[in-house]
């Protein structure tokens, strides 16, 4: 676990428990495990009010889009990817140490391709991490 003087000052504002279930969800997140994702980051959302609950049902709703998408649903992938991101880009003031802008590009860029239609095949682009500053 990291100690506090790693922790960037927005961080500090998570308890240790949900600080840990942050990384916990972005790990799983980034190995894919976009149930698993939304499980961590759902724990800390139930206990969150305003920004910071919208940024991280943003979280959970894009974790519930890219199950969406591994499963081939393009239509409710694109719908959740909307959601997810709606909430995060109207909370950018609350990143909770993690990479906001860069993920923001990379749900624009997936939701381009999930518009396309689907007899080009499974879209290209990936959406692989999120990335902790």
């Amino acid at each position: 676990m990291h100690s506090t003087e790693s922790l960037s000052p927005v961080e500090t504002a998570l308890n240790r428990r949900e600080h840990e279930l942050l990384r916990r969800g972005v790990e799983s997140f980034n190995r894919g495990e976009f149930f698993r994702g939304h499980e961590e980051f759902e724990d800390i959302w139930k206990d969150q009010k305003g920004e910071r609950r919208r940024l991280l049902q943003g979280l959970i709703q894009l974790c519930g889009a890219l199950l969406h998408e591994q499963r081939d649903n393009r239509a409710s992938a694109l719908s959740l990817l909307k959601k997810a991101e709606k909430n995060i880009s109207e909370n950018l003031g609350t990143p909770l140490g993690l990479e906001i802008i860069l993920l923001l590009h990379q749900i624009k860029a997936l939701q381009q391709e999930l518009a396309l239609p689907s007899i080009l095949g499974p879209p290209f682009y990936k959406i692989n991490s999120i990335k902790i500053v």
